[in-house]
């Protein structure tokens, strides 16, 4: 994984939840999760979906 991109994860992790992890734990998540991943995002889409609108105005 390129080293911008784990800089990016790192950063976001200690900004959103104020605590750090090494790059090389990044980076071992990272690819136990790719293959999901990369299936996820080749899934077949379905014509339709259905949604709700709620206006909490």
């Amino acid at each position: 994984m390129q080293e911008e991109y784990l800089n990016v994860i790192f950063l976001e992790l200690l900004k959103i939840y104020g605590f750090s992890v090494s790059h090389e734990m990044i980076s071992n998540i990272i690819d136990a999760i790719l293959d999901e991943l990369n299936e996820w995002r080749n899934r077949h889409l379905k014509m339709c979906y259905a949604f709700t609108f709620a206006n909490c105005m």
